[in-house]
């Protein structure tokens, strides 16, 4: 207890020395009171948040936009669910029918599914002779089509 005394004495001085004009004893400067730039901290920080959040909505908006053309244009719903490009078409007949590709040191190679399988010859010969994944697809979309179309005559 007597070396913290000591301790405290000796601060005591030193304060006076850097404070000599003061009298009765030094007089320590206050703090002032840090509200305004915590509060415009606290502001700054709710403001990156709200931008932040008003970008991802538009980003979702953008891209919700961007599918919709996709699928009205081509007639294929698109997931990537990397490493896995999955497609539905417009034209299929049931849920589960889609066409899948899996990226494979860069390109695409479609993968077997059960609709790929039941897929006509004439089809597959645009990926496999003419390595073609567009006409492929517009194959794909043109039988899907005309069974639909076709099939109510």
């Amino acid at each position: 207890m007597l070396e913290l005394r000591r301790e405290n004495d000796r601060l005591k001085e030193i304060v006076q020395n850097l404070n000599p004009q003061t009298p009765g004893g030094p007089k320590m400067p206050t703090p002032t009171p840090m509200k305004t730039s915590a509060s415009s901290s606290h502001d700054s920080v709710e403001g990156l948040q709200k931008m932040n959040q008003r970008l991802k909505e538009v980003f979702r908006e953008q891209i919700a936009k961007y599918r919709d053309a996709v699928y009205q244009c081509t007639g294929y719903k698109v997931d990537l669910k990397y490493p896995e490009l999955v497609l539905r078409s417009i034209y299929a007949e049931n849920e589960g029918d889609e066409v899948k590709f899996q990226f494979n040191n860069g390109e695409l190679e479609l993968l077997e599914t059960p609709f790929v399988a039941g897929l006509d010859q004439r089809n597959m010969a645009y990926l496999t002779m003419c390595n073609s994944i567009p006409a492929f697809l517009s194959g794909v979309t043109l039988a899907l089509f005309e069974k639909q179309t076709y099939q109510a005559n």
